[in-house]
């Protein structure tokens, strides 16, 4: 199954690449964007804007740096919840949610429920 068969639109290859240098640099401007994917400005930016209509870029963020921010510690665990009931999952995942130590959690398949990225300023904290 090619790529474009997997979505709801047909994303042509100027598309791709417009996704591609968006992904790796959220703050381009259109005027570099435009040169990157040999497209005048015009055009590029209403591909943009139309991929963004489509949820094809769901949102821009900011990845910051964690050793500067003093989190120098990083680790992964895996969490198996003992009831996989509604309640006992919704409960875990607001958990996390609130957690601010907890960057990242996946719903993941086989011997755990879930994969937790946890991050510290030490082993001691």
């Amino acid at each position: 199954m090619s790529r474009q068969e997997n979505t709801q639109e047909m994303l042509d290859d100027t598309d791709i690449a417009i996704l591609k240098h968006i992904q790796r640099e959220g703050r381009i401007s259109n005027s570099k964007l435009s040169e990157k994917v040999n497209l005048s400005e015009t055009p590029c930016w209403r591909r943009w804007k139309r991929l963004e209509e489509a949820n094809y870029i769901s949102e821009y963020t900011a990845v910051l740096n964690r050793k500067k921010l003093g989190f120098s510690m990083v680790g992964f665990t895996l969490v198996s919840l003992g009831s996989h009931d509604v309640e006992n999952t919704d409960n875990f995942e607001e958990f996390v949610s609130a957690t601010e130590w907890i960057p990242l959690c996946h719903c993941i398949a086989g011997g755990a429920d879930y994969m937790v990225q946890v991050i510290a300023k030490d082993l001691d904290e």
